[in-house]
This record gives C-alpha cells, structure tokens and sequence, in this order.
C-alpha cells in the first residue's frame, strides 16, 4: 500500500502550530500545515525551484515533516490543496546511480550503475548491472539487476513478433488453471500438451472445440493458496498449448 505526503486544503482561521510533535500519521501531517505556509517552510536549495508539474513525489512510502524530507536529499515545499503536486519532491540533481563504461557483448552493451550516496531506503543496491540487447533493428530490450543476487530466468521460449503472429511464452506456477473459454470442458483445463483455439463460431457445445465467444483470460493458482491472472487483449484469433 502507498501513501502520499499528507496534504491538507488551507485554513484562514487557523495558526500552525511549531510546538505540535510530527508522529508519521497523515492525520497529523495535515493538521501541522492547515495555515498558511511560511518561508521558513520551504527548503532553500537553489535545486528546488523547479515548476510544481516537473515534481516527482519523494515521500510515497509515508507521511514526512520538512526535517524528514530534507534528511532524504529532497525538496520541501507545502502546498495550499491536498490534489496539488507532491510536498516533498526530488531536485534536479538528486544523488542515484552513476554508469561505467558501456561495453559491448555478443548482443548488445553492458555497463555497471554504482549508486553515489545511499537513498533513505533500509536495503539499498549499491551494484547493478545495466544491459542492453538489440531485439531488432527498431527494438532495444533494456534490463537492469542485481548481478550479487541470481534470479529466476524467465526466458523459458523465444519471443517471436511478425505480421499476423506473435509468440508469448511463460510458466506456469501450477496445473491449477481455468479461463481461456469458451469451451466444453471441466472447470480446471487439461494442461498436459493440449491447444485450445479462440475463435468464434456459431457450434453447439462439444468437447475441445472453439464455440460462440472468446475469452482471453487465465487464472493460475499458486502454491500458497493466492492466484494471478493474465489477460491477452487481442482482437485476432489466439492458440494456446
């Protein structure tokens, strides 16, 4: 769950209180500011002098005070409407990931991201490693990881992209699936090297054959109970197997 920077709609009859203690409630970040901001409630970095539409919310994990924002390496500046842009805000220059060399491999480039000065977050990634692959003459594929920390490859077919095909491949995290109707067939699908087609045609229900609708939409259930779906918006016939 996210939460933004509390905001609250300016009050004329009201006084900011200095002596209020800040305790990370939106609740009470709003009541702090419901009279009108004063200069000493904006920081005074030259770099936060952007235009309020080029803000990018620095505060989305919880409510901050001006100390709190500051204390990150961002921009302070409260706002007089809680649907106004963010208070809390990156500058222009703000400390990230500073790229090596880009090197070339077999497919593309790579390069090394080392972070210049750690974030406000508890498990920073100091290393990444930038790569980037030529898909096709109009089309880069670019990913950044942990190079210290393998992951899971998801690459178990090929992408294949033409006119009038496209292949998709992925794998499923159990033999528990529905969807991808509209067929004559039990609830969970026969998943043991079968094809299903989606396209209509008007055809009385029988077994493993295409009927009066298409429904692009598969649930998989995952080992701990919870399940995900996908959804293939297509507006051209789809096989599945």
């Amino acid at each position: 769950m996210v939460f933004l920077p509390g905001r609250a709609k300016q009050d004329r009859t009201s006084t900011h209180n200095d002596t209020m203690k800040y305790n990370n409630s939106v609740k009470l970040q709003r009541a702090m500011h419901r009279g009108r901001a004063r200069v000493n409630d904006f920081s005074r970095d030259p770099e936060c002098t952007m235009a309020p539409d080029s803000r990018f919310d620095c505060a989305r994990d919880k409510a901050v005070s001006q100390s709190e924002c500051e204390q990150r390496g961002c921009c302070y500046a409260p706002g007089s409407d809680s649907a106004g842009p963010p208070w809390c805000f990156y500058p222009g220059l703000y400390r990230g990931y500073r790229m090596g060399p880009l090197m070339p491999t077999l497919h593309g480039l790579t390069a090394t991201l080392t972070r210049a000065a750690p974030s406000y977050l508890p498990r920073d990634i100091s290393v990444l490693q930038l790569d980037v692959t030529e898909e096709a003459t109009d089309c880069l594929r670019i990913t950044m990881k942990d190079p210290s920390s393998p992951r899971m490859n998801t690459t178990v077919a090929p992408l294949l992209f033409a006119d009038q095909y496209l292949q998709l491949s992925t794998m499923l995290a159990s033999h528990l699936v529905s969807g991808l109707g509209q067929h004559y067939s039990s609830l969970l699908l026969d998943i043991n090297w079968t094809t299903l087609a989606l396209w209509n045609r008007d055809m009385a229900p029988h077994p493993d054959a295409n009927l009066y609708g298409s429904h692009p939409f598969y649930i998989v259930q995952e080992g701990d109970g919870m399940a995900h779906g996908v959804f293939l918006l297509n507006s051209n016939a789809i096989g599945t197997n």
